[in-house]
């Protein structure tokens, strides 16, 4: 999260920069400052970054991944897992959705919809059973893990689950 913080502050940064490149005339006399070389300059390999997280339209795209695993102590190799994993570009939020139980029947699908501050509003279609089926869904995010919701209530579709690193 403060990458994320660290990357938007340096983009809302070089931004600035680049608008207040235009010439300006100043009425009033001041003596002229000396430019001096700051140590805040990204290196290189940051700036490539930044730019490869940059869309045509100069929005950042970033990607969360969050992974619950229960194992079951009587049942060896026996494990539910719920995993998610959104991408966000801008303020429009996709991702994947699985829940995965030991024992009973897989759904998975996808999440499409819209990012608003800490929470993320749309839909989530998936495959259960056989089934194609649509649900609204809620997702809350916090530093540590997400709370999913979805409706109607009856369809089972809510969690709390754990950030994990997405390279994993």
């Amino acid at each position: 999260m403060k990458n994320l913080l660290f990357l938007l502050s340096l983009f809302c940064f070089l931004g600035l920069m680049a608008c207040g490149n235009e010439s300006q005339t100043d009425t009033t006399s001041k003596p002229s400052a000396t430019p001096v070389e700051t140590t805040n300059k990204p290196d290189p390999g940051q700036k490539k970054q930044i730019e490869g997280l940059l869309n045509p339209d100069n929005s950042i795209t970033y990607t969360h991944c969050y992974r619950n695993e229960q194992a079951y102590a009587n049942e060896e190799n026996a494990v539910d897992i719920e995993e998610l994993k959104l991408s966000f570009d801008g303020d429009v939020v996709k991702g994947v959705f699985n829940t995965i139980p030991a024992f009973k029947d897989h759904r998975r699908g996808k999440i499409e919809g819209m990012a608003h501050m800490s929470q993320v509003d749309g839909k989530y279609i998936f495959v259960q059973e056989g089934k194609i089926d649509t649900a609204k869904i809620k997702i809350i995010l916090r530093n540590d893990h997400v709370i999913v919701y979805g409706e109607p209530v009856e369809l089972g579709i809510g969690a709390e689950i754990e950030v994990v690193d997405c390279n994993n």
